[in-house]
């Protein structure tokens, strides 16, 4: 339990406290003004297992709100707060009506709902039962004969002022406690630098709003990643970083409407929660804030490789995608990375190509995609190059089959065998995947068998059967250098030459442990000079058309 929660629970415990010595004072000055003294057993006992009762009833509900905490947490006034109010000043007004010539002892009870409800929803309720135990005063004392209000008033006087008083103090105490935990609250859920709400805080509301989550009312979120801000960080120092954090940080809870939030996830990197939100009015959210750091001048931009600051932002949602708040979170996480490793300074939505086969395997086709999934999870583990590749290899080649008109149907398998290409890897070892050293015939010969192992692995589905010729094939030269048949021309499957295109840009474009990357217009270059060679003398121009020169290239880090 933490200093905010013990001093709650204190504090709680005080006014709980003071609830039920109340309550006895009442009890007891009920007790004192029945003169049970002169009524026989029978009548005695009667109005004792009354009494035992009222008290036994106003300490349950006391405890109610205690087991609730409904009296502390919620400002508003509720029904059931003024029924709580109102049971110990009905059981005060009885005490002053049942004996009224002891009156002037026991209109002093009065002060003890006034109390009450000022310790319980602070100074202006106090005020309210104040003015109505003022009231009871002063009709007491009529209906005793009294009919001078003034005189009324005089000799109440100091009654009066103290039941103003208890009510202003009482309140007062209450109200401060109030704002007190609020800031300690806003302390515990409030990132000290960039006075967003923090991680924490993100974690346990997430889990609240995941809960109503469904179809019909979606919860989506957007995670935010400023590109190269280590550079920043390196180049101008951590407090010119900091200031950037900050102003970034406004920038993104200006963009947020008023049914989400943003939180500060950790770093760079933020967080926009958007319930009710669709993915794509999401990813229309996440393409203004992008544009809005993109247009907005920061201070030492022109130092950054892009000659301004930028970032990346992943878009999920749920439950299309996500079945929990922390598998929605780490999809987010992966259309972000998707973002980064594809050219920085865009947004992605989060896509499973994994999931859409799901929808439409059957029976132990699932099971067999399900273990695809294993499998390039185990190569991502084993070799740092591909981590992010086949991503990107799917995506130049979709745009490249765009441009050139394929139908969709086509487009859909090609999604299929750029992801899948080198699943055949999972037979090779780490080791060898991440030699920095040049290779030898013999590890050279086992690299190019993984063709061969991915399209067998995937021949087991049914589903993905069009897809083993491409994948055996997407290592193939237009000029018949390639392996492993050594095919030319149109003899190698269109899908096949158009990966072959998009899997060496991505390679160039890559840290390798041997070399590293080439820069987009050296990359470019070189498939420009290896057309007719390596790569369809068709299909280079439109490849050149869709990676315009000089964009921020892929594989350069965070």
């Amino acid at each position: 339990m933490d200093h905010k929660e013990k001093w709650h629970e204190y504090i709680h415990n005080c006014i709980i406290v003071t609830h039920l010595a109340c309550m006895f004072i009442l009890m007891g000055t009920l007790f004192k003004n029945l003169n049970l003294t002169a009524m026989d057993a029978h009548v005695f006992l009667k109005y004792f297992l009354i009494l035992a009762m009222l008290f036994i009833g106003e300490s349950t509900l006391i405890y109610f709100f205690r087991r609730n905490e409904i009296d502390l947490k919620d400002p508003k006034i509720t029904f059931t707060d003024v029924l709580y109010i109102l049971f110990p000043l009905a059981i005060a007004i009885t005490v002053l009506f049942i004996n009224h010539e002891n009156a002037l002892d026991v209109k002093v009870v009065l002060l003890i709902p006034v109390l009450i409800a000022g310790s319980l929803k602070g100074k202006k309720t106090a005020y309210f039962f104040a003015s109505i135990c003022t009231l009871i005063i002063i009709m007491f004392d009529i209906f005793n004969g009294i009919s001078n209000i003034v005189n009324i008033i005089e000799s109440n006087f100091v009654l009066i002022s103290l039941t103003l008083l208890v009510g202003w103090f009482s309140g007062t105490i209450s109200e401060f406690e109030l704002e007190y935990r609020k800031h300690l609250t806003n302390l515990a859920n409030t990132d000290n630098l960039t006075q967003l709400f923090n991680h924490r805080y993100l974690q346990e509301r997430l889990r609240v709003l995941f809960k109503g989550a469904d179809d019909e009312n979606p919860l989506s979120l957007i995670m935010i990643d400023i590109d190269d801000f280590k550079l920043f960080n390196d180049t101008h120092g951590h407090q010119k970083g900091d200031d950037l954090l900050v102003q970034i940080g406004q920038i993104i809870t200006n963009s947020a409407p008023q049914s989400g939030f943003a939180a500060r996830y950790g770093g760079e990197e933020f967080v926009v929660v958007l319930p009710g939100l669709a993915s794509t009015a999401t990813v229309a959210l996440a393409e203004d804030i992008r544009v809005r750091i993109d247009t907005n001048i920061f201070y030492g931009e022109e130092h950054q490789p892009a000659g301004k600051v930028t970032v990346s932002c992943g878009v999920a949602t749920a439950p299309e995608y996500a079945k929990t708040p922390e598998e929605l979170i780490q999809r987010a996480d992966q259309a972000l990375y998707k973002a980064k490793s594809l050219s920085k300074n865009r947004v992605e939505l989060y896509s499973s190509v994994f999931e859409e086969l799901l929808k439409t395997a059957r029976g132990e086709e699932k099971n067999l995609i399900n273990s695809f999934q294993t499998l390039l999870q185990v190569i991502n583990a084993k070799d740092r190059y591909t981590y992010g590749h086949s991503e990107r290899v799917m995506e130049y080649s979709v745009k490249l089959a765009g441009e050139i008109n394929l139908q969709e149907s086509d487009i859909t398998l090609l999604r299929y065998a750029a992801f899948l290409h080198d699943i055949g890897k999972i037979e090779i070892d780490r080791n060898l995947l991440n030699k920095a050293d040049i290779l030898n015939d013999r590890e050279f010969n086992t690299i190019q068998q993984h063709c061969r192992w991915g399209s067998e692995i995937v021949k087991a589905v049914p589903l993905l059967d069009k897809t083993t010729s491409i994948i055996l094939h997407h290592h193939e030269n237009y000029n018949g250098s390639g392996y492993p048949h050594g095919l030319s021309g149109e003899n190698i499957p269109l899908l096949a030459r158009i990966i072959r295109v998009a899997d060496s840009y991505d390679a160039m474009t890559s840290n390798r442990p041997y070399r590293k990357a080439m820069s987009n217009d050296e990359a470019l270059e070189e498939i420009k000079r290896c057309s007719g060679t390596m790569f369809d003398p068709k299909l280079v121009p439109h490849f050149l058309n869709i990676m315009p020169r000089s964009a921020q290239y892929a594989g350069s880090g965070s």
